[in-house]
């Protein structure tokens, strides 16, 4: 990259009036890779193809060499060497244009091991009389045609540069020997190899793989689609042969999907929208009318068969003092048994009830108590069981409503017949409980409730009550002494206890210390309401360690002592160097700001040894060329002349430069001619230091046409000093494809939303909207450097603005996020170039979304040798006065519509 400042923007203009010369010649060279050569017979362009820089392994393309010269009378001859990264790409032949092989004398040998095009190149054919055509002076010429080819992954930069060979080289026509490569602008281009950049790089055109994706830039296989319909009963695949070979969902009927194997359902069948449809069931019937006909889904193995089974219940008459009728599988119904109604129970009356069941007859057996009983009340009422013949009878209950008498039955009484006896029993009411007294039991009113025990003593802290725990459960007087009773509520006095023989008893004062070292530790009687309470104070002072540099130590009350905070020795002096001094006020610390010159440093020779003031902070060198008509070569470290006598006549005058680049302190030649028109830039009388001479109006030109110095001087912009100002801007737009004119009034409308693969550009705008009488003030350089989010934005390509394409610059700093030193110089036919009202497109830079969000791009400050400069001013624009903009993008997932497209043209089912 050159270097683009307002001293290379004049040097530029002045060579478009002097005459040409070996030294001055330019030659711009230039590499376009494209998959396939540039359409057309022509070798010749006024603009350049656009080239593509993105391949797959495998991938044939073309590199073109074209090259163009600002020399008047065009291209003589054009060899380079030409290198690449032999792992990355591989050259196969080589194809010269009709242009450059005059006599056959083209050159250029492929060594692909060194990853190396030697000589390639040409001559051009002489015209009559020699080169009257000019090849290369208006139009870009092709030179020559490599056909190259994609090998693996990786990267590999294509570039031209001088040919090793003496003989071979870059000549201009009528010019003696060749030009020198420091003349020459050798072209370069990155490509990429790579298995893949999106998923249309990975597509096999086959529905039945599914959708390949590019991951990583590798190749993913698909996943097969679901061709599963609706239907349960289709046979579903995917047919490769299908829909002109590019694959479809085939979805066949199959009767026997839907076949349940079984006899007695009928045959199913499959429809192809109705899914499986049931068959129609067998007739079983046959010609006996007591078998139950039917079709058995069990028989047959499970496959199912018709059942004619006999069915007795068929034949039956309801009555069942006739006996069973039976049904034969042939003879149909058949007669029955009477049946015998004995049982074994001795004590049932046996016999057929017709009658009985509603008259559908059954076996009677009919219990009878009086066959069992054995006249004794104590032994209950005897009964007879129908299927456990005589059960003996239960007790009579005895109980009365009395819980506390003995009741029980007495088989003597009542004459030996038996009677119940319910006896009291005060047992029977006994608690076993001390503390209720001694209870008792009446005939009449059950157990009564005896008398409690008095347990109260002389102690009066004691509580006194009968604890019906004690004893074993059995009960006794408890008289337990209780502290609360005896409690001051004062914390600081202690827990007063209860004692059984002497009372209440004082209590002793609590220990307030805790596990702090650098809390005050007492006992606060007025604390928590008055009831006291332990404070435990934090106090700063027991941690002091009355070092200034170590910061305020702290008491923290859970802590103990934290170290302090370091304080802020930083002062408002950039250049100082700042720093605690543990050693300063008597070993006690206190803040150190030392001068540094150092850090005034520029590391510039020509403006003088910066230094570093305590008070007034870096204070600027004096300047070390000083001597009139001297400036100074920063590169060099020296001081030199600045004439610079252009038509090499050894005179200054028309069409001389006398002040250059830094020179505009009073030096001029009083023998210039030209002196009446020299730019009065400070209003002065004449011409003097600050002015600008021999610029702007005085190229070319008479005398006359300067203005004339004793005159007034010329109308300006009031109180204009020719010092940049805060009108100056740069702002950013993005766009989705870059506009036809790259000067406008009217900034197009951004596109602020972009999906996931979708590539757009981001264009770089400037303006300098301040009104100036002084005609050609415009932008003269542009540079920014360019951030964004390397995760969300690709940076694939760097194309250049037609105004803005000298010395033009842009660095795609991969993985950084960064694009620096982006922009050019403007061309010298661009008079008020981005001034007054009229944007300018500086670049713009070809990008891909990556993933999703929001993303900030931000323009910023290029370098010290890449700024913003404006025409007639020196050096560049202090960033602080420049507007940089910045915009914001969303990025948004791939709408699902753009995958039913493509299942859709594959001829897919969505």
């Amino acid at each position: 990259m050159k270097v683009c400042s307002t001293a290379l923007w004049v040097a530029a203009m002045a060579l478009a009036f002097v005459v040409p010369s070996e030294a001055l010649a330019i030659i711009r060279v230039t590499i376009r890779p494209v998959t396939l050569q540039t359409a057309g017979p022509s070798d010749t362009t006024a603009t350049l193809p656009t080239a593509q820089t993105q391949f797959v392994p495998g991938e044939t393309f073309v590199v073109e060499l074209w090259a163009q010269t600002t020399e008047t009378n065009g291209l003589s001859s054009v060899t380079v060497d030409l290198s690449f990264v032999n792992t990355v790409v591989t050259a196969q032949t080589i194809t010269h244009t009709a242009l450059f092989n005059a006599a056959g004398l083209s050159t250029g040998t492929i060594n692909n091991p060194g990853g190396l095009v030697d000589n390639l190149g040409g001559s051009h054919a002489a015209a009559s009389p020699p080169c009257s055509d000019q090849v290369g002076l208006t139009n870009w010429a092709r030179v020559a045609i490599v056909d190259m080819q994609a090998l693996a992954n990786g990267t590999s930069v294509i570039q031209s540069a001088d040919t090793a060979s003496l003989i071979l080289g870059t000549a201009i026509c009528n010019e003696f020997g060749n030009v020198l490569p420091v003349d020459i602008d050798f072209g370069q281009v990155t490509v990429t190899v790579q298995e893949c950049f999106d998923n249309t790089d990975c597509d096999d055109a086959q529905f039945c793989n599914g959708p390949e994706q590019c991951v990583g830039n590798v190749c993913q296989a698909g996943t097969a689609p679901n061709c599963a319909d609706a239907i349960g009963c289709t046979d579903d695949s995917c047919d490769f042969a299908a829909n002109a070979g590019t694959g479809a969902c085939l979805n066949v009927p199959n009767d026997a999907n839907c076949d349940d194997n079984q006899f007695c359902n009928g045959a199913e069948t499959c429809s192809a929208t109705l899914d499986c449809q049931a068959g129609t069931a067998p007739n079983c019937a046959d010609a006996i009318g007591c078998t139950d006909d039917s079709c058995d889904f069990a028989a047959n193995g499970g496959t199912g068969a018709c059942l004619n089974a006999p069915n007795d219940a068929n034949c039956d008459d309801n009555q069942f003092c006739n006996g069973a009728e039976t049904c034969s599988a042939t003879l149909d119904c058949q007669a029955g048994t009477a049946p015998n109604c004995a049982d074994a129970i001795g004590c049932t009356d046996d016999s057929c009830d017709f009658a009985a069941n509603a008259g559908t007859g059954a076996c009677l057996n009919a219990p009878n108590d009086a066959n069992c009983d054995d006249n004794q009340f104590c032994n209950g009422a005897e009964t007879c069981s129908a299927t456990l013949d005589c059960q003996a009878g239960t007790a009579p209950n005895c109980a009365d409503a009395i819980g506390c008498t003995d009741d029980s039955c007495d088989f003597a009484a009542n004459a030996g017949t038996g009677a119940c006896l319910n006896a009291p029993n005060d047992a029977n009411c006994d608690d076993n409980q001390f503390c209720n007294g001694a209870e008792t039991c009446s005939a009449t009113l059950d157990c009564q409730a005896g008398t409690a025990p008095n347990c109260a003593d002389a102690i009066g802290c004691t509580d006194d009550s009968c604890d019906f725990a004690a004893n074993a459960g059995t009960g006794a007087c408890l008289n337990a002494p209780n502290d609360a009773n005896c409690d001051d509520n004062q914390f600081c006095n202690g827990a007063e206890t209860c004692s059984a023989p002497l009372d209440c008893q004082a209590g002793t004062a609590p220990n307030c210390a805790d596990a702090i070292g650098c809390t005050d530790d007492s006992c606060d009687f007025a604390a928590n309401a008055g009831t006291g309470a332990c404070l435990n104070a934090p106090n700063d002072a027991n941690c002091d360690d009355n070092q200034f540099c170590n910061g305020a130590e702290t008491c923290s009350a859970t802590l103990d002592c934290q170290a302090g905070t370091a304080p802020n020795c930083a002062d408002a002096i950039c250049c100082t160097d700042d720093s605690c001094d543990f050693a300063a006020n008597a070993g006690t610390g206190a803040c150190l700001n030392a001068p540094n010159d150092a850090n005034c440093d520029d590391n510039l020779f020509c403006n003088g040894a910066e230094t570093c003031s305590a008070t007034l902070d870096c204070q600027t060198g004096a300047a070390v060329c000083t001597a009139s008509c001297e400036h100074c070569d920063e590169a060099g470290g020296t001081c030199e002349l600045c004439i610079l006598d252009l038509d090499f006549n050894g005179v200054m005058g028309t069409g001389d430069f006398a002040l250059f680049a830094a020179c505009f302190d009073g030096c001029y030649l009083a023998t210039d001619p030209c002196a009446a028109s020299n730019f009065d830039g400070d209003a002065g009388i004449c011409v003097g230091t600050g002015d600008f001479s021999g610029f702007v109006g005085c190229f070319g030109q008479a005398c006359a046409d300067c203005g004339n110095c004793a005159g007034p001087p010329p109308a300006r912009a009031t109180g204009r000093n020719y010092s940049i100002d805060s009108a100056a801007v740069i702002n950013l737009v993005t766009v989705l494809a870059p506009t036809t004119d790259d000067s406008v009034a009217v900034l197009p409308t951004s596109k602020t939303t972009y999906r996931i693969g979708q590539p757009f550009y981001i264009e770089v705008w400037a303006t300098r909207p301040i009104a100036t009488a002084w005609t050609g003030d415009g932008l003269a350089a542009v540079f920014v450097d360019l951030s964004f989010d390397a995760n969300a934005l690709l940076a694939k390509q760097v194309i250049s603005s037609n105004p803005m394409s000298t010395f033009a610059g842009g660095n795609i700093h991969p993985g950084l996020g960064l694009v620096s030193q982006l922009g050019g110089c403007s061309k010298l036919d661009s008079p008020n170039l981005g001034a007054e009202g009229q944007w300018v497109r500086v670049a713009t830079l070809a990008v891909r979304a990556m993933a999703t969000g929001n993303v900030m791009l931000e323009a910023g400050p290029s370098d010290a040798n890449h700024g913003v400069a404006i025409v007639n001013e020196l050096g560049n624009i202090d960033p602080i006065l420049i507007d940089f903009g910045r915009a914001t993008l969303n990025i948004v997932p791939k709408p699902i519509v753009d995958k039913v497209r493509r299942r859709l043209r594959d001829g897919g089912r969505l």
